[in-house]
């Protein structure tokens, strides 16, 4: 059985981050900039100049969360 998810009003500012690998294959930013976040569950399209390896909302854990293991998370290739 899955927990319930359950959240108070959301309607934030949020770092979303997109990461990739440099020639040294040493992590970069392909992208992160505050978006407007205004729900749990979010469906959202961003296209970089390279491919990216690691996606993550909060990636930098900046903001208060009671699971900052799940802000980042791989991409399946």
């Amino acid at each position: 059985m899955k927990k319930p998810e359950y959240s108070v009003f959301l309607e934030d500012y949020i770092d979303v981050g997109i990461f990739g690998e440099d020639n040294d294959e040493k992590e970069i930013e392909l992208y992160l900039k505050k978006l407007k976040i205004s729900s749990i569950h979010n469906k959202i399209s961003i296209i970089v100049d390279q491919e990216p390896i690691e996606v993550g909302i909060d990636p930098y854990n900046k903001l208060i969360d009671t699971n900052s293991e799940d802000n980042r998370m791989k991409i399946e290739k």
